[in-house]
C-alpha cells in the first residue's frame, strides 16, 4: 500500500501591510512647512521692496533727465509754477498772484518725458481744470510720478478731506467749490530749499524742537524760512512762482543741490499732478517729519515736506541729475545746505 505524503501549508491572508502618517508625524510634517514659510516670507517682502525702491529711484532719475533736457533746451531750468508774478530773478521780490491761465512745472515737462501727446492737445489759454483740459487731465495717471510703495500712488483723491464734503485735490479755481478735480496723486516734487509754506510761517522743525515758529529764533534767520515776504529762491525752485534758475545761478554746484524729491502727495492739500499752487517742498521740514499729519484740509502745511513710505528716509535727485537715498536722521544744518543752491557751504551727501 502506498502512502500519500499531502504537505498542508498555511494559509496566507490576501491582505497587505499598509504604511501611512501617524497624526502626529502629520502635525510635524505642517510645523516644519510654517516654519519654511516663515522663514521665506520676510526675505520676499524685502525682495518686492528692493524692487519698488529701484522703481522709484528709476522714477526720479527719468524725471530729472527730462528736467536737464529742458534746461538743455531752453538754457533754463522749469518754473515751479506761474501761480504768481514776476521773474524770479535772484535778488528780486516775488509779486503777488499773476495772471491767468495759471501753469505748472509738471505739464511743462511733459514734452521732454515722452509725455508731449498730452501736452500738445492741451489748450493754453485756458486753466487745466477748463472745459477743454480738464477732460485730458482729470484721472490721468503717469506712472513716471508714482512710486510703488506709496499705497496711494495710483489714487486721484487726497488720503482724507479733513471733515470737508470735496475730496478732490485743489486746484486753486475760486469758481471751482466743492467740485475739485480727481487729479492723480503726486510723489514727487521740487526742492524749493530752506523756506517755509504757506501765508504765515508755520511750525517746522527746527532744532529747537517742533512746535516753534522758525522765524523767530536765530537758528530760522540763518535759513530765511518765512514764505511771507521771499526776497529771493534760496532753493533751485519755487513755492508758487515764476523763477526759472539757470545754472549759474547754483553757485554751490549742482551736484551739491537737491533738484527733486519724494513726497506723500495724498497728504497734501494741493497735491494734485497738476495742481498749481504750493508745489514745492521745503527742506524747512525734516524728512519723514514727525509734524506731518493725516488732515490735508487744515494742517497742509505741516505734510509739505520730503517724506516717503521707504524704511528710514527718502529719494532724491540732485542738479547734475544723480539719484541718492538721503536718511531722515541727516544733520539738519547739512540738509538745508544742500537744499540752498548758493549758500557757499557746498554741503555734501553723506
Amino acid at each position: 500500500m502506498e502512502i500519500t505524503h499531502v504537505s498542508i501549508r498555511p494559509r496566507v491572508s490576501g491582505c497587505r501591510l499598509r504604511h501611512g502618517f501617524t497624526l502626529v508625524e502629520l502635525l510635524v510634517v505642517i510645523a516644519i512647512i510654517g516654519t519654511l514659510l516663515a522663514l521665506l516670507l520676510p526675505a520676499v517682502q524685502s525682495a518686492r521692496e528692493a524692487a519698488r525702491r529701484t522703481s522709484c529711484s528709476n522714477n526720479l532719475k527719468q524725471t530729472a533727465l527730462g528736467m536737464l533736457t529742458y534746461e538743455d533746451a531752453k538754457k533754463r531750468f522749469v518754473f515751479g509754477s506761474t501761480y504768481s508774478s514776476g521773474t524770479g530773478a535772484p535778488g528780486t521780490a516775488v509779486p503777488a498772484v499773476s495772471a491767468r491761465p495759471w501753469k505748472v512745472w509738471f505739464v511743462e515737462l511733459m514734452p521732454f518725458i515722452e509725455q508731449g501727446d498730452v501736452a500738445n492737445r492741451l489748450n493754453p489759454r485756458e486753466d487745466y481744470e477748463g472745459p477743454t483740459n480738464r477732460p485730458l487731465l482729470e484721472k490721468r495717471r503717469v506712472p513716471l510720478q508714482e512710486c510703488p510703495s506709496n499705497p496711494y500712488a495710483a489714487g486721484c483723491r487726497r488720503l482724507n478731506d479733513g471733515g470737508q464734503s470735496h475730496t478732490g485735490f485743489f486746484p486753486w479755481t475760486a469758481a471751482s467749490g466743492a467740485n475739485y478735480p480727481n487729479w492723480p496723486v503726486s510723489c514727487y516734487g521740487l526742492s524749493m530749499g530752506p523756506q517755509g509754506v504757506g501765508s504765515t510761517p508755520h511750525p517746522i522743525d527746527c532744532t529747537q524742537g517742533y512746535g516753534s515758529y522758525c522765524r523767530s529764533n536765530a537758528y530760522a534767520y540763518r535759513f530765511g524760512w518765512d514764505w511771507s515776504a521771499p526776497t529771493e529762491n534760496p532753493g533751485m525752485f519755487g513755492g508758487r512762482n515764476r523763477f526759472q534758475c539757470r545754472v549759474k545761478d547754483v553757485s554751490d554746484g549742482l551736484s551739491k543741490t537737491l533738484m527733486l524729491c519724494e513726497r506723500r502727495g495724498e497728504l497734501g492739500y494741493w497735491s494734485g499732478l497738476y495742481s498749481v499752487n504750493f508745489v514745492g517742498v521745503p527742506t524747512g521740514m525734516r524728512i519723514n517729519s514727525p509734524s506731518q499729519t493725516f488732515d490735508t484740509w487744515a494742517d497742509w502745511q505741516n505734510n509739505m515736506g520730503a517724506a516717503s513710505y521707504h524704511s528710514g528716509g527718502a529719494f532724491f535727485a540732485l542738479g547734475a541729475g544723480a539719484v541718492v537715498f538721503i536718511q531722515e536722521n541727516i544733520a539738519f544744518d547739512v540738509y538745508n545746505y544742500l537744499g540752498n543752491r548758493m549758500d557757499g557751504q557746498s554741503a555734501a551727501v553723506p
